[in-house]
């Protein structure tokens, strides 16, 4: 197994303990924060879709789903623990798919473009997370949803996570690159990944 597998692998395993660790206590105050949902246990998985790609994201968000659907709904309904976590949740893909130009105009310093793609990411993640979770999914299992798409409170609630996230990620990934670009990336020669770093 080679040292960038096992960094993913690492990475991905945290990514999937913060999630829940996230979730865990997010669940607990749901109720006493609607009608907005605030998905900040994304934060994570977004993170290292940036750093690994879509295909690695899509896995790691879908087991993340499972554990986080295991803590709100009981294991019994599995069928309910898949359509409204584990499928919501590999929505987080849609990051990694930026994944590739995020590190390459990171690399060469050209913050403009870094910012429009974590932006573009981490709108349609979030809005695709929100609507596969507050839409399809209640729409496919014959439920009323408890964030009605047509109301406010769905867009303000995706459109503040794709804001705030996008503002956190591009902060630090300008003071500090290694932030998004992992130490063996698979999208920048081991050259520019040394120069990055080691700046």
């Amino acid at each position: 197994m080679n040292k960038r597998l096992l960094l993913q692998i690492r990475e991905g395993l945290l990514a999937i303990a913060l999630t829940g660790l996230i979730f865990y206590f997010y669940s607990r105050m749901e109720s006493s924060l609607m009608p907005y949902y605030w998905a900040v246990f994304l934060w994570p998985l977004l993170r290292f879709a940036l750093r690994h790609g879509a295909a690695a994201a899509g896995i790691y968000g879908g087991i993340a789903g499972l554990v986080c659907g295991m803590i709100s709904i009981p294991i019994s309904d599995w069928l309910s623990v898949i359509v409204f976590a584990m499928i919501p949740f590999i929505s987080v893909l849609v990051m990694g798919f930026f994944a590739k130009y995020t590190q390459k105009t990171l690399n060469n310093r050209r913050y403009s473009s870094t910012s429009l793609n974590i932006i573009t990411g981490a709108l349609l993640s979030n809005v695709l997370f929100y609507f596969l979770r507050f839409y399809i999914g209640p729409l496919a299992m014959g439920q009323e949803s408890p964030l009605n798409i047509m109301t406010g409170s769905f867009w303000i609630s995706s459109l503040v996570m794709t804001v705030v996230v996008s503002l956190l990620f591009i902060t630090i990934a300008k003071l500090k690159p290694s932030f998004l670009i992992p130490k063996r990336s698979k999208y920048l020669s081991r050259k520019e990944t040394s120069a990055l770093l080691n700046d």
